[in-house]
């Protein structure tokens, strides 16, 4: 597994979650697989079914943030000179309004809170880019020229 590249927030985010997996949610999932269990025939229990399938996910996110805590770099947090980096939340223009990004590792993207990925294509754009640059995003259908206009780690 290459190193998973985190923020001091996105470090703490992983961390709560997982605290939160392994303590109580953990107890109340396995307690639901034991009422489960008790409904009779297990071949037929739906919700045997269903409880097993939410601990068994449960396991799996546990799995995979105890394997990005034993193999992150975490990013400092610094100014770089007005430089957009991993950290940076960056404010920029176009002829369809304003968008605020902030640029994280890949574990950390969430684009629905405008966390967008080093790796996404505006991701990888953005990179290196000061405020006045512009980022060109091309898509299937069309594209969009991004000014940027402020720049804050």
């Amino acid at each position: 597994m290459n190193k998973v590249l985190l923020t001091k927030e996105g470090l703490m985010a992983l961390k709560k979650e997982l605290d939160e997996r392994t303590g109580k949610k953990r107890d109340i999932i396995n307690a639901n697989v034991n009422l489960a269990r008790q409904e009779g025939d297990l071949s037929e229990n739906e919700a045997y079914s269903a409880a097993i399938l939410e601990r068994d996910l449960n396991e799996a996110r546990i799995k995979e943030i105890e394997e990005i805590m034993d193999n992150y770099d975490l990013v400092e947090q610094t100014d770089n000179e007005g430089i957009v980096h991993i950290g940076s939340v960056v404010e920029v223009k176009s002829d369809k309004g304003t968008k605020i990004f902030t640029i994280v590792g890949a574990s950390e993207s969430n684009p629905l809170e405008n966390k967008i990925s080093t790796d996404s294509p505006i991701g990888e754009l953005l990179l290196g880019k000061k405020v006045g640059d512009s980022i060109v995003v091309n898509t299937e259908t069309s594209s969009v020229t991004y000014d940027i206009v402020n720049i804050r780690s």
